[in-house]
């Protein structure tokens, strides 16, 4: 069960995007019982906390929505993550370049070349040594900070025969929940 100040996992059209759950409960006018307002760590968003004039939460502009306790993903893998993190999104790119009046150009890196991967405040709970090994052969440096990792066990037994020489986990996942 995912609490508000979670990092969740949101099904957002073809892809998966993270946010923070934000509010949890009715939205006047809507006939849905439960709706969960969630902020975006982007401006892919329709809103900023508010429905028909009342706020629910804060945020800004474009990176608020409001979505259906089904769209939330509270779990992950790995590969999940890297998609999320690392898969290249035109739909954004194009908003945000026309917000900034002005082309915008990405460097796209397959994640097979990455050194350096970052799967921080994403709710991935365990590690696969086929996944770090088949999409990030490369990754020298990996950073589990603040995921739903339990088992040290499992982290070692994931990247011990891989390239990964760094690791960081510099927090543990912690639930809002009391």
């Amino acid at each position: 069960m995912v609490c508000v100040g979670d990092k969740i996992g949101v099904r957002h059209k073809t892809s998966m995007q993270m946010a923070t759950m934000a509010y949890e409960g009715a939205i006047e006018g809507r006939p849905e019982d439960c709706w969960i307002g969630i902020f975006y760590v982007e401006p892919i968003g329709k809103r900023d906390g508010t429905h028909k004039g009342k706020r629910y939460f804060e945020c800004a502009q474009n990176f608020g929505s409001f979505v259906k306790p089904s769209k939330i993903v509270e779990e992950m893998s790995l590969e999940e993550a890297l998609i999320a993190q690392f898969e290249r999104n035109t739909e954004l790119e194009e908003k945000v370049g026309a917000m900034n009046s002005s082309a915008l150009f990405l460097i796209e890196t397959p994640t097979t070349e990455l050194r350096s991967v970052s799967i921080t405040d994403f709710p991935v709970v365990s590690l696969s040594r086929e996944t770090i090994l088949q999409e990030t052969p490369k990754c020298r440096h990996l950073d589990i900070s603040n995921t739903k990792i339990t088992s040290w066990k499992q982290v070692h037994e994931s990247v011990e025969v891989t390239e990964i020489r760094e690791l960081t986990a510099s927090r543990f996942y912690k639930s809002n929940q009391k």
